[in-house]
């Protein structure tokens, strides 16, 4: 549910704006407005990355996030990327052209990305 509650304004933020700008002078723009506004709908998962913080303000899914990864780091891992990351990437205006490889995209991907390593650091079993 907290992965849908963050999916779910992105993508209809989509709906409600696909197609209304054409001209290619307002895609970056757009563009820029999107990144920001998908930073704001994932800050849980930053949020929740972060151990040495107390998860405010988004405290209610970034403590569900954490107890996802001490329960399970790899599922939990493996569906922010496939059920989120990768999810709401395909929602990016039409400016972002070639998902994998736009430079504007890489910073959302890399901090994602670092966020998830940072999880996964403080969620594992420590080795015997």
């Amino acid at each position: 549910e907290v992965l849908a509650s963050a999916e779910g304004p992105i993508m209809r933020r989509w709906y409600e704006t696909a197609g209304r700008s054409s001209r290619a002078s307002e895609q970056p723009e757009q563009l820029v407005e999107w990144l920001q506004f998908v930073s704001d709908q994932l800050s849980f998962v930053f949020t929740a990355a972060d151990f040495f913080r107390v998860p405010l303000p988004d405290s209610l899914p970034a403590r569900l996030l954490r107890q996802a990864g001490f329960i399970d780091i790899r599922l939990t891992v493996k569906m922010l990327r496939s059920q989120l990351l990768h999810n709401v990437l395909l929602f990016a205006p039409a400016a972002a052209g070639d998902i994998e490889s736009h430079a504007a995209l890489k910073p959302l991907t890399d901090r994602f990305e670092k966020a998830l390593a940072s999880l996964t650091k403080y969620c594992s079993p420590p080795a015997v």
